[in-house]
């Protein structure tokens, strides 16, 4: 007899236990980015300002950083650090490919199941997303043990392990005692979440664009992402390029035109307007005067 396929939160749980064990016992298979460079990216690239767990569950994903390509393969775990830009494909291999991603936004900690779609790039089958007031502290986990592994002698080795432990150890806590306040994310909103992070930078980028890649009309999907978001589509666009503006302009030397042209402003002057019309100040005199730090994430909407 067949075994009946685990469902969305069991599949989560098993991932969490298993590499929860792993690191009790000294066994993690864990993968980091060696050459970080944080808060620049390519063209095609997007960051978090906290950050991001990928757990391989089968097949092979090749996660592509500025210097580097990381291959991640069943069983592994890849965290990458707050600020890294990183974009993911599916690598071929003989068996099916199938991920699970854990992410941190302000108060909400996001879950999703991917699986190959039709191109390259991996799709969402499955996202839910779970309040709680525990993301700074596991977000710190982890952040504390990306920074330990610079040289690993024995010393940082059990800083990392230790971090990690209660990190997937708090991780695990917080999915099953909040089980019932899960809030199921629509597939195409979802994905068209991914696809803005993943195409920030592009200034051609709409929601007709989306809803074509999403196979869908952009009325109908205008109407799912703002009953999804409560947000329109441009207003949630321009939350996250101001967003990132504001993470690079308090963590980058980069010249205000540089940091328009890469969140997808071709216009540096109505970047400028827009940036003051939302924040009450020019994006020169906010590098000036802030004192914005990278765990305080201002990306709540993604």
């Amino acid at each position: 007899m067949t075994a009946a396929p685990l469902d969305f939160l069991e599949q989560c749980s098993l991932q969490l236990q298993r590499h929860l064990a792993a690191a009790q016992a000294g066994r993690l298979r864990l993968r980091l980015p060696q050459k970080p460079e944080p808060m620049r990216m390519n063209k095609d690239m997007h960051l978090h300002s906290v950050p991001e767990l990928f757990f391989q569950i089968s097949g092979v994903s090749r996660m592509r950083f500025l210097h580097e390509s990381i291959y991640l393969k069943a069983g592994e775990l890849l965290l990458i650090p707050r600020g890294i830009a990183h974009v993911e494909t599916v690598h071929p291999a003989k068996t099916e490919f199938s991920n699970m991603v854990v992410g941190f936004h302000v108060d909400v900690i996001r879950y999703h199941l991917a699986k190959k779609g039709s191109g390259i790039i991996p799709i969402i089958s499955h996202m839910e997303r779970f309040s709680t007031g525990q993301v700074s502290r596991i977000s710190d986990y982890f952040s504390n043990a990306a920074e330990s592994h610079g040289e690993m002698d024995k010393i940082n080795r059990s800083i990392l392990l230790g971090n990690m432990e209660a990190g997937l150890a708090t991780l695990l806590k917080v999915l099953e005692q909040d089980a019932e306040a899960t809030q199921t994310v629509d597939p195409r909103v979802a994905r068209a979440r991914l696809l803005i992070a993943s195409h920030l930078g592009e200034p051609n980028l709409s929601v007709q664009k989306l809803a074509k890649e999403l196979n869908c009309s952009p009325d109908h999907l205008s109407k799912l992402f703002h009953r999804e978001t409560g947000k329109t589509f441009t207003q949630y666009l321009n939350g996250l390029r101001l967003a990132s503006a504001k993470e690079l302009l308090g963590h980058s030397t980069l010249p205000i035109r540089e940091i328009a042209w890469s969140i997808g402003y071709g216009d540096p002057a109505y970047f400028i307007r827009l940036f003051r019309a939302t924040f009450g100040l020019t994006p020169g005199a906010y590098r000036r005067g802030t004192e914005f730090k990278i765990g305080k994430s201002v990306m709540a909407g993604l």
